[in-house]
């Protein structure tokens, strides 16, 4: 969905050209009005007309491609499409409509590799057509050809390499590549353009997952536009994460919070609290998760699907803490704790025969926390 709400940002919608062939008449012409007031119906019963009496006419097959892929049926407009560059191979039109409707099934690595050879196509018939161009590039970058992708980038016309779009596809092809000065120096001019959308960073995304500098500074920069939706926020808060930054993930997921208050939210808190030996928060979180969400199992704090090496990094962090109150398993007397760490766990300390039950409760209440994100 993230790359073909690019791919609508980039191009305009299917295009038919009266000069396209030699056999257009004002019946074309009229399906081409049609067309553009969105009467589908009328231009597709006046099409079938126009075909019985012109079958051979590549135009018209373009114009049947069109009412197809506007209509949504992606086979027919594919079979129209290529019905017409075979009747006429230099019908640049129906080249550029192949490819277009190649990229609204991107998913599909054929489907890739089949607009890379449309738009190379349109390049044969006329070389320095920018649109072709710039969706090569966009397709190679898809297709991880980032050092081709830029290769055409360098062949758009001075004007089209600094529209946001160019410059946003040059940045990840950058980073990519490893050239992270280069690829923030052009995040910098991405995020500086006034008609910046959140898409247009959202788009490059996966080509630059692999450089955080770069991914840092963009999310940062749509958050601090006001550009950031929700999923952006989470990406950004998850990156805090994934690099240490404890206290920014948490602020982060508190807006998040703030926002949308679901329980999902609040166990990304706890996590983070967790992450920050603040127990008691994360005890916090994770209680007013279960109030939103009272019917959901996997938020309480069960028995199962237990981690033994996480409960041991968790009872070393006690036994620095507290080592009078970290006990062996061996010792503890209630039984549901029973067999949860190894004998061999590094922790000589037993339990304080002096210490009140709130103190062993609260012992039994981290460790909860402990297997809970362990299961997690």
């Amino acid at each position: 969905m993230r790359r073909f709400t690019f791919f609508l940002l980039l191009i305009p919608l299917f295009c038919c050209s009266a000069s396209d062939s030699a056999k257009t008449s004002g019946q074309v012409a009229a399906i081409q009005n049609l067309l553009a007031d969105e009467r589908l119906s009328e231009a597709q019963s006046l099409l079938i007309q126009a075909l019985a009496a012109q079958p051979g006419d590549a135009a018209l097959w373009n114009l049947r491609g069109i009412i197809d892929a506007k209509l949504g049926n992606v086979a027919g407009a594919e079979e129209a499409f290529e019905k017409a560059v075979r009747l006429a191979p230099q019908l640049m039109s129906a080249w550029l409509n192949l490819g277009r409707l190649y990229q609204l099934n991107s998913g599909r690595h054929e489907a890739v590799a089949k607009g890379i050879r449309a738009y190379q196509s349109v390049l044969r018939i006329e070389p320095t057509n920018a649109e072709a161009h710039h969706q090569l590039a966009l397709l190679l970058e898809w297709k991880g050809a980032f050092r081709e992708s830029l290769d055409h980038l360098d062949r758009l016309p001075p004007q089209d390499r600094v529209r946001r779009q160019a410059v946003a596809l040059r940045c990840a092809d950058e980073a990519a590549l490893g050239n992270t000065k280069v690829a923030l120096h052009l995040a910098d001019d991405l995020l500086r353009d006034s008609q910046l959308q959140e898409a247009d960073v959202t788009a490059i995304l996966p080509a630059i997952s692999k450089d955080e500098t770069v991914e840092l500074r963009l999310l940062e920069g749509l958050e601090s536009r006001g550009l950031a939706s929700d999923q952006t926020k989470f990406s950004l808060a998850a990156l805090y994460e994934r690099q240490g930054k404890l206290t920014s993930a948490r602020s982060e997921y508190e807006l998040i919070f703030r926002i949308s208050p679901t329980p999902a939210a609040l166990t990304d808190l706890a996590r983070v609290a967790w992450k920050q030996k603040d127990f008691e928060g994360t005890l916090g979180y994770l209680a007013h998760a279960r109030d939103l969400a009272p019917d959901d199992a996997g938020i309480h704090l069960t028995d199962e699907c237990f981690d033994l090496s996480s409960a041991e990094i968790f009872y070393l962090s006690l036994a620095d803490s507290s080592p009078r109150h970290v006990a062996h398993h061996r010792d503890l007397s209630c039984n549901t704790h029973q067999e949860m760490l190894p004998a061999t766990l590094p922790i000589k300390c037993t339990w304080d025969a002096k210490a009140s039950c709130d103190q062993r409760d609260g012992l039994f209440r981290r460790l909860s926390i402990a297997r809970y994100f362990a299961a997690a």
